[in-house]
């Protein structure tokens, strides 16, 4: 039976498990075995209910791992901060990919947001599939050749651009003593890391893409993902008539005490789902619910009137697609990007977060005053078809 691996190393949230499940239901109605390595299991169960799958714990490098700041200096800094600045861990992390290799034997192999697994994947006679966000493959102008910025602030000062060629001299040395130790073949700069991938297939609409510089490829893809579904429905606060229903999908930060005060002086009813522990010390009143578990994205997308997100890829475009406002909080360095495109492009805000006040006038402008491009880009796409775009796509990729 034919065999398929989908690898996921780094990030965090059903942004990165909904497209893997998307893949994986193509791939069994091709006739394949799947397995997936997931980074996170926190949850998943909810997720793939349905599917016929083999899910086991990604290898993760959970040694001197740093969070990655808004200001990561480029591609090279990213995979320093997430346990690439010690060789020996390093060394051990592909390791690990290299074991679960050789005991599932892929035929095919997708690689979301796992650099390692690239790494370790080098002797691995099998087709190799970048897949998940555009920010995972930043093109070759932000990995080196003039260190651009991850983010829209422009190129870097003089002090930043030695720190860059720094980090970037270390991370690659590190990465050929792994490479070394394992004989693999070594690296001479740390774009060549993606040459071995034939295929990129990302999960987001070409207007998404975190680089939009990007130059065009024929091996890559655009698929959007669809809204979850699962069998967890949540059921609305009940509030004073006229009241509209918020939805915020958020993980627990410093700022989520903010976004909770601005739906408290909304008085909407609001729906709060935190994928993580999250301790509010404060009492809630009765048009504020909080739950824990995944619910149907589905299902709220035909029902709210706003979403609060961090600016995460898959919830930022389903609700676009939905043609639903929405705002952003991002926290991370992706999200920034993201959201930063969002506002360009006029479907999506950052949260106004000096006050309840200035939230509660923000959410009601945005409720009442939907946005002209966005129902724009609701109707550009309102004939989209994923079922059929996942199709063409993987008969390119796999034409027998």
């Amino acid at each position: 039976m034919k065999t398929a691996l989908l690898c996921w190393e780094l990030g965090a949230g059903l942004g990165h498990l909904t497209p893997i499940k998307q893949m994986s239901l193509e791939l069994i109605n091709r006739g394949y075995k799947v397995w997936i390595a997931a980074r996170e299991m926190h949850n998943i169960h909810h997720l793939f209910y349905d599917v016929d799958v083999n899910i086991i714990p990604a290898p993760v490098n959970r040694n001197n791992i740093k969070k990655t700041a808004k200001n990561t200096l480029c591609y090279a800094d990213l995979l320093y901060n997430v346990g690439y600045k010690d060789k020996e861990s390093l060394a051990n992390h592909i390791q690990g990919w290299q074991s679960l290799f050789m005991l599932i034997k892929p035929g095919v192999i997708f690689f979301d947001h796992s650099p390692t697994a690239i790494i370790a994947s080098q002797q691995t006679e099998a087709i190799k599939i970048l897949m998940g966000t555009p920010f995972s493959r930043p093109h070759e102008e932000h990995i080196s050749k003039g260190y651009r910025l991850f983010s829209v602030y422009g190129r870097l000062n003089k002090q930043q651009l030695a720190s860059a060629e720094a980090i970037e001299k270390e991370t690659l040395n590190n990465i050929n003593f792994a490479c070394h130790k394992h004989s693999l073949t070594q690296l001479n700069s740390i774009s060549e890391l993606f040459s071995s991938i034939e295929f990129e297939l990302f999960s987001c609409l070409k207007e998404l893409d975190h680089f939009p510089s990007r130059p065009s490829a024929s091996k890559r893809f655009y698929l959007s993902t669809p809204s979850t579904s699962t069998p967890q429905k949540t059921e609305w606060p009940a509030v004073k008539v006229g009241a509209k229903k918020i939805f915020a999908y958020l993980t627990p930060h410093q700022n989520i005490v903010k976004i909770l005060n601005g739906l408290i002086a909304s008085q909407h009813s609001a729906i709060l789902y935190a994928r993580g522990q999250l301790e509010i010390k404060q009492k809630l009143p009765s048009h504020i619910k909080i739950i824990t578990q995944p619910t149907s994205m589905s299902e709220i997308l035909q029902e709210c009137d706003l979403v609060i997100s961090n600016g995460n890829l898959n919830t930022v475009q389903q609700t676009s697609l939905a043609g639903i406002p929405q705002l952003a909080a991002p926290i991370q360095l992706e999200q920034h990007i993201l959201t930063d495109r969002l506002q360009q492009q006029g479907i999506a805000e950052r949260f106004d977060d000096r006050s309840p006040l200035h939230s509660k006038i923000q959410i009601n402008r945005l409720i009442s005053d939907k946005s002209t491009r966005l129902n724009t880009f609701k109707a550009a796409y309102s004939k989209l078809n994923q079922a059929n775009e996942i199709k063409q796509i993987f008969d390119s990729i796999f034409p027998c």
